[in-house]
């Protein structure tokens, strides 16, 4: 399970004195504390995962607004936090693989226009492929296609 990982990670972390992997971990356990007590019941792995993009597209955010007044040292500090997210994030298909599947599915279906029926492919991907790939991907992927 996810969150027994991450929280051996954080002791880990707590005992290598690895300040940054502590605290991103420590920040993501908390928000899974959190939520659980919201919900009234624990968190699966798909939920967790949720948490954690949310907490990289935060970091993002903050490096973004870190580059606009040149903190670089501030910069490479958010860039290790995402690094250390992101494995604990599946490993996401690549291009051409996606691709294919998708090439596959509309041949499958028989599709003439995939613009038409792009919500049944989300389905699909969501169904079979949940936490694989970027919806920029598949969007960029149908856009060529079409």
């Amino acid at each position: 399970m996810l969150k027994v990982r991450l929280k051996k990670e954080y002791l880990n972390a707590r005992k290598t004195k690895d300040e940054i992997k502590k605290d991103v971990l420590w920040i993501i356990i908390a928000n899974i504390k959190n939520k659980e007590i919201d919900k009234k019941w624990e968190l699966t792995d798909t939920e967790i995962l949720k948490i954690i993009e949310k907490e990289i597209k935060q970091i993002n955010e903050t490096i973004e607004s870190l580059k606009k007044v040149n903190r670089l040292e501030d910069i490479k500090k958010e860039k290790k936090k995402i690094d250390i997210l992101n494995q604990f994030l599946p490993e996401k298909l690549s291009q051409d693989r996606l691709k294919q599947i998708i090439v596959n599915w509309i041949k499958e279906n028989n599709i003439d226009n995939i613009l038409l029926k792009r919500w049944e492919l989300f389905r699909f991907l969501k169904s079979k492929y949940d936490w694989l790939y970027d919806w920029k991907d598949v969007n960029e992927i149908i856009n060529n296609l079409y």
